[in-house]
C-alpha cells in the first residue's frame, strides 16, 4: 500500500498555527511574570529650566579644592584666575628587556 503524503500547504499551515500558539503562550507568560515599572516622582518628570543660573555659576569659583592623592593624575584648576590646565598623566615605569651576553643553546647532532 502506498501511503499518501499530506499536501505541503497543510504542513505549512499546521506549523504556522503551532508557532502562533507558542508565541501567544510565551507573551502571556511574560506579561504575567514581569514586574511593573516603578512609579516616577513628579519632580523627576518636571521639565528642566533652560535658563542658566548665574548665582550657581559664580559659586563654582568658591568651591573646595581637594588635593589629589600621590600617584594619581594631577589636575590643576584655577577657576578664580580663569586658567584651566589639561590633565597630565603620571609616568608609569616600564620594564625593559635585559640583553644577555650568552648565546642561546643549540641542539647538536
Amino acid at each position: 500500500m502506498n501511503k499518501q503524503k499530506p499536501p505541503r500547504i497543510l504542513t505549512l499551515a499546521i506549523l504556522t498555527v503551532v508557532t502562533v500558539a507558542v508565541w501567544i503562550g510565551f507573551d502571556v507568560y511574560r506579561a504575567l511574570t514581569t514586574k511593573p515599572a516603578p512609579p516616577v516622582p513628579p519632580e523627576i518628570l518636571a521639565p528642566i529650566d533652560p535658563q542658566l543660573n548665574i548665582n550657581v555659576l559664580s559659586t563654582i569659583v568658591n568651591r573646595v579644592y581637594v588635593e589629589p592623592k600621590e600617584g594619581t593624575t594631577q589636575i590643576v584648576e584655577s577657576l578664580s584666575e580663569g586658567v584651566i590646565s589639561t590633565p597630565v598623566p603620571t609616568p608609569v615605569p616600564t620594564a625593559s628587556p635585559i640583553a644577555t651576553s650568552t648565546p642561546s643553546p643549540t641542539a647538536t647532532p
